[in-house]
């Protein structure tokens, strides 16, 4: 029987190289606690008591590895989710100003040609292309604001 904890404790202490790290801390986790079943089934003895207070103690390790890496991990993903967060923020500002600058200028637009402003242009053509500018820059100004509020 001591051959075997002999054999267990040198067989499963080499380190087992895995894809990631986290792959390597769960695999040797899953082998302390295939170690720690073996050494509960086992009569009891000090040399038992130990090996298992030490096989735990060794688990609870690479669980709190486990655990920082996770912490590593999600701390970088909040970093770059918090960089989108600002560049959307960015980009919503931006289309705000842009949009309440377009506002002004259609108001502005709207206030420079009366109904009867016809009277005064040159030719009545020029009064409709006029009218109708306005009228095509006030609708896409709707558009983009329905647009941008959905």
């Amino acid at each position: 029987m001591v051959v075997i904890l002999f054999l267990f404790y040198f067989i499963f202490r080499s380190p087992i190289y895995a894809v990631t790290e986290a792959d390597s801390i769960s695999a040797q986790i899953e082998i302390y606690a295939t170690k720690l079943t073996v050494l509960r089934k086992q009569k009891n003895s000090l040399s038992k008591e130990l090996d298992i207070i030490n096989t735990t103690y060794s688990q609870t390790e690479l669980k709190i590895k486990q655990t920082e890496l996770s912490i590593k991990i999600l701390t970088q993903e909040i970093d770059i989710l918090n960089q989108d967060i600002a560049k959307l923020d960015n980009s919503i500002n931006q289309t705000t100003l842009y949009l309440l600058e377009r506002i002004k200028q259609s108001y502005r637009l709207s206030k420079k040609m009366p109904p009867y402003a016809f009277i005064f242009s040159h030719t009545f053509n020029d009064y409709l292309n006029q009218h109708k500018y306005i009228s095509i820059v006030q609708l896409n100004n709707r558009q983009n604001i329905e647009k941008d509020e959905t």
